[in-house]
């Protein structure tokens, strides 16, 4: 597994809740980013990610979902992606 107990993912602030379940049952930290449009906001994760790194935390891993993200069933257009 890439992550483990005690390492953080970001991952959009609504995103699968089975996702964020298998991650806490993990001990991985959940940090939510934001959403522009239905997906994620890359000029917020930027400065996100700034913030995270003057904490001392820098995350495994950015989890997305492309193709019909849940609560909008939204999908990334191509130029995104």
């Amino acid at each position: 597994m890439v992550c483990g107990p005690g390492d953080t993912v970001t991952m959009k602030e609504y995103t699968y809740q089975g996702a964020m379940n298998r991650l806490r049952t993990r001990d991985i930290n959940i940090d939510g980013a934001k959403l522009d449009d239905g997906a994620l906001d890359i000029g917020a994760l930027a400065g996100q990610s700034d913030e995270m790194l003057a904490r001392g935390v820098i995350p495994k891993l950015v989890y997305r979902i492309p193709t019909v993200q849940n609560l909008w069933s939204s999908v990334l257009s191509i130029e995104r992606r």
